[in-house]
């Protein structure tokens, strides 16, 4: 392997401090874009983003609370949160090379069984009790105060909300050593809006991979088996007699309404799988372009579906000149696109497991700008970035997925530190 090569996969996986220019690309016809600035303050007053906090029995306060945004852009003021109509549930199945992967799903609750669990749990609940569940706990207690999300707002295993219309599916790819529900505001969002969300380990390149000392690669052989992992997850749940999915959501999700989310290691994924699967009908790509030079074979002439794609300023987990490749796919993509730049952000800001791991930290608390090396400063409130991410992401399933309005998409905003263009 060339030391090109290395030099760039190794980058994708590490903290960096390397320039990032955040001017505007050159080659962004004018002409071809509406630029606006958008306010996700309303949106992110709903149900899932007024995160209440559990007493401490873990000894640190819960990393939504709105004083870690050092007095920037803070999350909106919780008031109480009712009784979620949502439910979550584990499952596993086969993968490509023999692997058994664990998936989550998310998904509308039937309302009379909504109360019938806890309203905020612990998140390392989302793993069967046993060794990953003590380790994930451990990890959430140690972790910064202000980084990662400590409590799911979603019922354990509830029957299905009974409807006549078949449910439109988002399917989410993780980061390298990630997990399954590492954007569990996203998914817990977009249940609420009526969407089935499900996401895969992909096994071989999780968090408790990395614990094990045995860290996936950053290869085009690993990208390749992610890719089997999510057609083998659609294979699955859109097959009206696969036994493993719940009777309740068994063969009532529609196979013509297919939405695919990836961050980071998972948006490349996700720009592969768009570009080879057709019942792909729309696209996010958080914190890393849908192409890839020499990891991925994607190319944007291949991505024929409307796209999302989200850019964090100070990004000091790739490179400058590959976190600009975000900005240039999104200049040059072939269908409808919009382009949220989320300034003072950092690589794991969207993710609900920042800062518990050494791998997972570069977004929350203080670092060095990447766009003005060696200068100090505060990383954008993670839990504000989460929350601002899950109402784009609902907004752009709605006007995609459920022929909605997607109004967020076009208004103006009231926050500074967020920016869309739309071409």
């Amino acid at each position: 392997m060339s030391r090109t090569l290395c030099l760039l996969l190794c980058c994708l996986g590490a903290l960096g401090c390397i320039d990032d220019s955040t001017s505007e690309p050159d080659d962004v016809p004018q002409g071809d874009r509406d630029e606006t600035h958008l306010d996700a303050g309303r949106d992110a007053r709903t149900l899932l983003d007024a995160r209440v906090e559990l007493d401490s029995t873990i000894g640190r306060r819960d990393a939504d609370t709105p004083d870690a945004t050092h007095g920037r852009d803070a999350a909106p003021e919780r008031p109480p949160l009712p009784e979620p109509e949502l439910g979550t549930l584990r499952l596993e199945i086969a993968g490509p090379d023999d692997r058994t992967l664990p998936v989550q799903l998310w998904y509308p609750a039937r309302a009379s069984m909504a109360g019938s669990a806890t309203v905020a749990r612990l998140a390392s609940e989302l793993e069967p009790a046993g060794e990953r569940r003590s380790q994930l706990a451990a990890l959430l207690t140690q972790a910064p105060a202000g980084c990662a999300s400590q409590t799911i707002h979603a019922s354990d295993a509830p029957p299905a909300r009974e409807q006549s219309a078949a449910f439109p599916l988002v399917v989410m790819s993780h980061c390298h050593s990630g997990t399954r529900f590492g954007m569990f505001t996203i998914a817990e969002q977009l249940a609420s809006a009526g969407f089935v969300v499900a996401a895969v380990d992909h096994v071989g390149d999780t968090l408790y991979d990395s614990l094990a000392g045995k860290p996936g690669s950053l290869s085009p052989e690993q990208l390749e088996r992610r890719r089997g992992d999510v057609d083998a997850l659609l294979d699955v749940l859109l097959d009206h007699d696969a036994a493993v999915v719940p009777v309740g959501l068994r063969g009532r999700l529609d196979a013509a309404r297919v939405g695919l989310l990836g961050h980071s290691f998972g948006a490349i994924t996700s720009g592969l799988v768009t570009s080879t699967d057709p019942r792909i009908a729309a696209s996010v790509f958080i914190a890393a372009p849908p192409t890839f030079p020499i990891l991925s074979p994607t190319m944007l002439a291949q991505l024929d579906v409307p796209a999302l794609f989200f850019y964090a300023s100070e990004d000091n987990s790739l490179p400058g000149f590959i976190n600009e490749i975000i900005r240039s796919d999104f200049a040059a993509y072939p269908r409808e696109a919009w382009l949220v730049e989320f300034a003072d952000a950092g690589h794991f800001a969207f993710s609900d497991l920042a800062g518990i791991t050494d791998e997972l930290s570069a977004g929350c608390g203080s670092g060095l700008r990447q766009t003005q090396p060696l200068v100090a400063f505060e990383y954008l409130d993670p839990a504000f970035v989460r929350a601002q991410a899950a109402s784009y992401v609902r907004a752009f399933f709605e006007r995609q997925l459920q022929a909605g309005p997607g109004l967020l998409l076009d208004q103006p905003p009231s926050s500074p530190s967020l920016t869309l263009k739309r071409r």
